[in-house]
């Protein structure tokens, strides 16, 4: 169905959210009502995390910002928007 994961980020050292869902599922408020949760349950043990999606990805960059996170210009990656959220 899908996972969600928490990656160090080889260039920052912070935590990098990654996560994935079967097209089948895709536009049913799944992920980011599986991502809140998640977060949810890691919150104490992190400052922030970041997300890298392609820039192309208009539904996963929606999700990331349902949930709260904001461009984070500071890293950049040609093809990809970066994003943060302060936990």
């Amino acid at each position: 169905m899908g996972k969600i994961q928490i990656l160090n980020y080889y260039s920052s050292g912070l935590p990098q959210l990654e996560y994935d869902l079967d097209k089948e599922y895709w536009n049913k408020g799944i992920m980011t009502q599986e991502l809140q949760e998640y977060i949810e349950t890691i919150k104490d043990y992190y400052k922030c995390l970041i997300a890298i999606v392609k820039e192309n990805n208009s539904a996963s960059i929606r999700v990331l910002e349902k949930i709260g996170f904001n461009d984070f210009p500071a890293f950049k990656k040609t093809g990809y928007k970066v994003q943060i959220k302060i936990l």
